[in-house]
């Protein structure tokens, strides 16, 4: 049991990592997109 908790907490501190990364990568990709169609407008 001692194994499957501090597994389960692993995955937990993994988490938020992954869903950090995420949120960083499509924000960054939402802010290269805006850039470029206002580049492309102006």
């Amino acid at each position: 049991m001692a194994a499957r908790k501090s597994r389960s907490s692993a995955v937990l501190q993994l988490v938020p990592l992954l869903l950090r990364g995420a949120y960083v990568e499509t924000h960054a990709r939402g802010t290269h997109r805006i850039k470029g169609g206002s580049v492309q407008i102006n």
